[in-house]
C-alpha cells in the first residue's frame, strides 16, 4: 500500500513538473474500475480495503495472467466466487489430471485456477504463460505440449501462491503479474468488525448487506441504461427526432434513473448511519487484527509455528459468542477485548516453545501498546530498544562518570535522550548524581529496584524504563521486558497454565488435526495413550498409531481410510521422517478437513507427532491444533507439571489423613523436580551441597 502510494506520489509529481492535466487524488480503483465492478468484487469475498481493490484492479486489467501471492487464501476465495458461475477450474500442479483439465478448458472457454504453486512454475504452462497464440486456417490456436488446440477468448488463467515471501526467478517474473495479496491491518480490521457486528447487531449488518447488492444492482442498471442511450445515438441515422425507438428509450431512461438516483442517495445515505453505529464495535476488531499480525509473525521464528486466517477468524468468532456479555456497549468492548487477549494467547502459546513464550506474550503486549488507538509506545523508543543507537559518533563522557559507564553505553544515552521524549534530561542527571546511578546499575536486579534521582515515579511501569535497563545491563533486559508484560496485561500472560489433553480435547474436531511438536527428551505417545484409554478408545483397537517412515505411508493411509469411517483414533507419529509421504498426508488432510465431507465419522480424530521440520506441509499446520510437549525447565515448573497431571480424585484418595497425604505428596513432586535438575549437572548434581 505505501509503495504504491509512493508511486503514484511520483507520477502525479512527474506529470505537474511536465505541465500534463492530472487529477490530485489519482488512484487505480478511480481509473481502471467501476464503483459497481468493485461492489460485485467485494459481494464476492474480496476485502474492502484500497490495497486488496487495487490488487483486484491488476488482476482483472493486467495484460499477462495473475500470479497471486495468497498466503492467506482470500484471493483463493475471491476468485472461486467470481468465476464460479463461468465454470471455473480448480486445479493444483501435482494432479495427475492437470493437463487434460487446462486443455478442456481452453477448449471451451472456462477459467482456470491453479492453486498452491511453488517458487517453480511447470514448464507446459509456459506457451499459457505467454499466450503464444496463432492464426491458422481462420482457427485461433495454441500448442499445448505436442499438439495444436483451439483456444478460446473467453478462457482466463489465475495462479495463485500459499507462500507468504517466494522468490521467483526473473524468468518467471517477466511471463506473469506477480500481485502481493497478503492481508493488510485495515483490511483484516474491516473483515472482523464485519463479525463482530454480524454477532453483535445482526439487524446492522443484515440490512448492510441488502444495501451493498440493491445499491450495486441499481448502479449497474443505470450504467446499462447509459449505455444503451449512447448505443442508440450512434447507431442513428438522419434526423434524431424523427426516431421514436431512441425518443422513448430516452424518456424511459430519464424517468427510471430518477427513480434510481433518488434511491441510490437514500440508501447510501441509510449506509453512511449504518456505517457510524458499526464504528463503535472497532475496538474489538482493531485488537483482533492486532493479535492476527503477531502470530502471523511466528512462523519467521520457527516454521512449525503456522496459523491460518480462516483458523484465527473461528478463534475470534467464538471469543465473541463465549466473552461476558453486557449491555453497554463501551463495558461490552473491553471485556470482549481482555477475553479475545487471553484466549488467543493461552490457543497460541500451548503450541509454542519455552523458549519462544516469552518472546510472544511482549510482542503482544507491545503491538496492543504501540497501536494508534493506545500510542503508550511511541516509534523512537521502540526503534531505541530493537535497534540501539544509530547514526551518533563518539560523544565525549564526563569525569564522574568514566569509571562506570562505557563509551558505547554513553553514546546510547545520548542518543536515548535525543530521541526518547521521556528521557530528556537522563544525561544531565547522569552527571549530577553519579554515584547514585552507579549503585543502581551495579545492583543484582536493576529492572526491579527503583531508579535514582527522582526518576523511579516518573518511568514507573513505562516502555523507557526498558530503554535504561537496555544501556546499563543488557543481561536483564530479558527480565525487564517479562516484568513489564507482568504490569500491562497481568501475570498470565507471563506464565502460560500447563495444558491438558482434557483442556484440549473439546476443541478438537473430526475436521481438525492435533500436532504435537516435538523436542528432545519428549514423548506425548505415553500421555496420549493414557487420555484415549479414559476416554474409551483402547489402544490397538480404537487408537491405532503407527510410527511412519520407509514404506509406511500405504499403511497410514489405509488405517486414516477405515479410522474416518469407523469414528477411531489415529496416531501418525514422527512425521519429519517421511518427507517423501508428506504431500500424499496434506492431500488426506485436506479431504477429511474438508466441509461437507460426509464419510468422515463425527468420533474420528487425528493425532500427528513431528519435530520441528521445514518439510511438514504448511496447509495442514494452519488449520491444526498445536501442541508442544517438552520437559519442564527448573524446579517450579516440573512440580507444576506433577501436579497439572493429577486429577482430583488422586489429590483426595486418602480421605482418612488427608492433610498428611497431600504433605507427603508434595514433598514427593518437590524431591522428584530437584532430582530432575540436580540431573543436568551430571556428576556434580550429586556431590555438591548446596
Amino acid at each position: 500500500g505505501a509503495y504504491r502510494q509512493q508511486l503514484f506520489s511520483g507520477w502525479v509529481r512527474a506529470c505537474g513538473e511536465a505541465g500534463i492535466p492530472v487529477s490530485a487524488d489519482v488512484s487505480l480503483r478511480g481509473t481502471l474500475a467501476s464503483p459497481v465492478e468493485v461492489r460485485e468484487w467485494n459481494v464476492c469475498g474480496l476485502p474492502t480495503d484500497d490495497v486488496s481493490i487495487d490488487s483486484g484492479v491488476l488482476v482483472t486489467r493486467g495484460k499477462r495472467w495473475p500470479l497471486m501471492i495468497d498466503p492467506q487464501g482470500q484471493a483463493n476465495t475471491w476468485v472461486k466466487n467470481m468465476e464460479k458461475h463461468n465454470g471455473l477450474r480448480v486445479v493444483k500442479l501435482t494432479d495427475p489430471t492437470f493437463l487434460r483439465t487446462l486443455e478442456n478448458s481452453i477448449r471451451i472457454g472456462n477459467p482456470v485456477l491453479v492453486e498452491d504453486v511453488g517458487e517453480a512454475l511447470d514448464p507446459a504452462l509456459e506457451p499459457v504463460l505467454q499466450k503464444a497464440v496463432f492464426k491458422q486456417g481462420g482457427r485461433t490456436l495454441i500448442r499445448l505440449g505436442d499438439s495444436d488446440i483451439d483456444y478460446d477468448p473467453n478462457f482466463k488463467f489465475y495462479v495463485t501462491t500459499k507462500m507468504p515471501n517466494p522468490h521467483y526467478l526473473p524468468e518467471v517474473c517477466i511471463k506473469v503479474t506477480i500481485i502481493n495479496f497478503t492481508v493488510t491491518m485495515k483490511g483484516l480490521e474491516d473483515q472482523l468488525l464485519g463479525e463482530v457486528v454480524r454477532k453483535e447487531r445482526p439487524d446492522l449488518e443484515e440490512q448492510k448487506d441488502r444495501l451493498v447488492v440493491t445499491i450495486s444492482n441499481d448502479k449497474r442498471q443505470l450504467q446499462e441504461l447509459e449505455d444503451k442511450v449512447l448505443k442508440l445515438l450512434k447507431e442513428s441515422q438522419g434526423n434524431i427526432l424523427d426516431d421514436e425507438q431512441l425518443i422513448s428509450t430516452l424518456n424511459h431512461s430519464k424517468a427510471t434513473s430518477t427513480v434510481i438516483g433518488n434511491r441510490v442517495q437514500e440508501a447510501e445515505v441509510t449506509e453512511r448511519s449504518i456505517n457510524e453505529a458499526r464504528e463503535h464495535y472497532r475496538p474489538a476488531a482493531t485488537r483482533g487484527s492486532i493479535l492476527y499480525f503477531v502470530i502471523a509473525d511466528l512462523s519467521l521464528i520457527n516454521p512449525m509455528y503456522q496459523f491460518s486466517l480462516p483458523y484465527f477468524t473461528r478463534m475470534f468468532s467464538y471469543c465473541i459468542d463465549c466473552a461476558e456479555k453486557a449491555d453497554d456497549v463501551p463495558t461490552r468492548l473491553a471485556l470482549l477485548c481482555d477475553f479475545v487477549t487471553r484466549f488467543i494467547f493461552n490457543n497460541v502459546s500451548r503450541g509454542l516453545f519455552e523458549e519462544h513464550k516469552s518472546l510472544y506474550s511482549f510482542l503482544v503486549c507491545t503491538s496492543i501498546l504501540r497501536d494508534e488507538s493506545s500510542g503508550e509506545i511511541g516509534g523512537p523508543e521502540w526503534s531505541f530498544l530493537v535497534r540501539g543507537p544509530t547514526g551518533i559518533s563518539s560523544v565525549a563522557r564526563p569525569e564522574a562518570c568514566q569509571s562506570w559507564v562505557s563509551e558505547s553505553a554513553w553514546r546510547a544515552l545520548v542518543y536515548a535522550e535525543a530521541t526518547v521524549p521521556q528521557l530528556a534530561g537522563l544525561v544531565g542527571s547522569l552527571e549530577g548524581n553519579s554515584a547514585a546511578w552507579e549503585a543502581w546499575a551495579a545492583s543484582e536486579e536493576p529492572h526491579l529496584a527503583p531508579l535514582p534521582a527522582g526518576w523511579e515515579p516518573k518511568l514507573s511501569g513505562s516502555f523507557a524504563k526498558l530503554c535504561i535497563v537496555k544501556v546499563f545491563r543488557e543481561e536483564k533486559l530479558i527480565f525487564a521486558c517479562s516484568k513489564y508484560v507482568e504490569q500491562r496485561l497481568g501475570k498470565e500472560f507471563t506464565e502460560p497454565a500447563p495444558w491438558t489433553l482434557d483442556d484440549v480435547f473439546p476443541e478438537t474436531s473430526s475436521h481438525t488435526p492435533v500436532v504435537f511438536i516435538l523436542s528432545t527428551g519428549a514423548d506425548p505417545t505415553a500421555m496420549l495413550q493414557r487420555f484415549a484409554e479414559k476416554q474409551g478408545w483402547t489402544p490397538g483397537e480404537r487408537l491405532h498409531m503407527i510410527s511412519l517412515g520407509q514404506g509406511q505411508g500405504p499403511i497410514a493411509e489405509m488405517l486414516m481410510a477405515q479410522a474416518a469411517k469407523n469414528g477411531d483414533w489415529v496416531c501418525l507419529q514422527n512425521c519429519h521422517l517421511a518427507s517423501s509421504w508428506m504431500l500424499r498426508m496434506e492431500d488426506k488432510v485436506e479431504e477429511l478437513s474438508r466441509k461437507g465431507n460426509t464419510n468422515v465419522h463425527p468420533d474420528f480424530r487425528l493425532w500427528l507427532t513431528s519435530m520441528p521440520s521445514q518439510v511438514f506441509p504448511v496447509t495442514v499446520l494452519q488449520n491444526s491444533i498445536k501442541l508442544t510437549n517438552e520437559p519442564p525447565k527448573g524446579v517450579k515448573a516440573n512440580v507444576a507439571r506433577t501436579y497439572n497431571d493429577m486429577t482430583e480424585e488422586h489429590l483426595g484418595s486418602c480421605p482418612t489423613k488427608p492433610e498428611a497425604w497431600r504433605k507427603l505428596l508434595f514433598a514427593l513432586a518437590l524431591f522428584h523436580a530437584v532430582m530432575q535438575e540436580r540431573r543436568k549437572f551430571g556428576p556434580l548434581g550429586w556431590n555438591i551441597r548446596y
